[in-house]
């Protein structure tokens, strides 16, 4: 039996410096084994281009010379769905993988991550602008009763559908309105998977939030959101949807929000999204299933790198 091809996926919460150490990995497999990779990023924002402050997009600096896929994708203006990241993402895998190079998967969206490894990719309804429009008019509530509904006339399992996320109930209210049904996950893992998790106290990264958050504020976060609004490259409404950064944001520029309340809000927030993440991650299906499981690494340990690089030097040795 021909052995599955073998990728190497770093998640973790926001803030946790996932993108320095796959580019740490990165450099590693070039000097130890001559092993070319590159790092394909699955973060459901940075996507979107000029959106770099807020979504803490990685420099061209801090890159290392490290190819970087999925940064950059399309406007801020334009809709975007698991589905058409997963095409995009895994024809990019495909290809350098026939090229003989190593995929580094590096990111925090657990969605897009699992659409890549496990085919789990969402339905392939495809998206309704004018439905859209209608629904995002509508507060969570009435939108959880829409879906409600539809899933009883169509008997469709909504179990896994996360309502309290708008833009998921919506999606799904999409996906029943063409396809009368929500099709079935699949958990075929298509890759032999080193899955290496970011972790540490909740408390150390509720610091790191709050450094993070005060030096984008300080290299210019708000200035970029206000030219790209001067621009025309992006717009109120599409900043609320984006969420945390750019969503607060937003409130601040409007006058709904003084500096002070953009900065406690935001705080918390992005907090409460960090820890969102984590449970998502230790709680997911397919990342840690009979056949996956997820290397977990505290950044609070001494040489937590060192012993990160041992995980990743038996994984690449597994096949020499």
């Amino acid at each position: 039996m021909k052995s599955k091809p073998k990728i190497i996926t770093i998640l973790g919460p926001t803030a946790i410096g996932k993108s320095d150490l796959a580019v740490n990995i990165s450099i590693y497999l070039k000097e130890k084994y001559n092993i070319e990779s590159h790092i394909i990023s699955a973060d459901s924002r940075q996507v979107y281009k000029h959106l770099d402050l807020g979504t803490g997009k990685i420099t061209d600096e801090e890159m290392k010379g490290v190819k970087h896929h999925m940064l950059d994708v399309l406007n801020p203006d334009q809709e975007y769905s698991v589905y058409q990241y997963y095409q995009e993402a895994d024809k990019i895998i495909q290809e350098l993988l026939n090229k003989n190079i190593l995929p580094i998967i590096c990111g925090g969206t657990g969605l897009y991550i699992d659409a890549l490894l496990f085919e789990n990719a969402g339905a392939g309804a495809s998206q309704n602008p004018e439905l859209r429009d209608e629904l995002e008019n509508e507060d969570l509530e009435n939108l959880q009763n829409k879906l409600k509904v539809l899933s009883q006339k169509y008997q469709a399992d909504i179990e896994n559908i996360d309502i309290k996320n708008k833009r998921r109930v919506i999606r799904a209210i999409e996906i029943l309105t063409e396809l009368k049904t929500i099709p079935e996950k699949k958990y075929i893992d298509k890759y032999d998977n080193l899955i290496i998790g970011l972790d540490t106290d909740y408390e150390f990264l509720q610091n790191r939030i709050k450094i993070r958050i005060d030096k984008r504020l300080k290299i210019g976060m708000i200035e970029e959101v206000e030219n790209l609004l001067k621009e025309n490259k992006i717009n109120h409404p599409k900043l609320q949807k984006l969420g945390l950064e750019y969503n607060f944001i937003s409130d601040y520029l409007t006058g709904i929000l003084t500096m002070e309340e953009f900065k406690e809000k935001l705080y918390f927030a992005i907090c409460h999204y960090a820890k969102r993440q984590k449970t998502w991650f230790k709680n997911s299906k397919n990342l840690n299933n009979n056949d996956n499981h997820i290397d977990w690494f505290d950044i609070q340990d001494v040489g937590f790198e060192k012993d990160v690089l041992k995980k990743v030097t038996t994984f690449i040795n597994s096949s020499i």
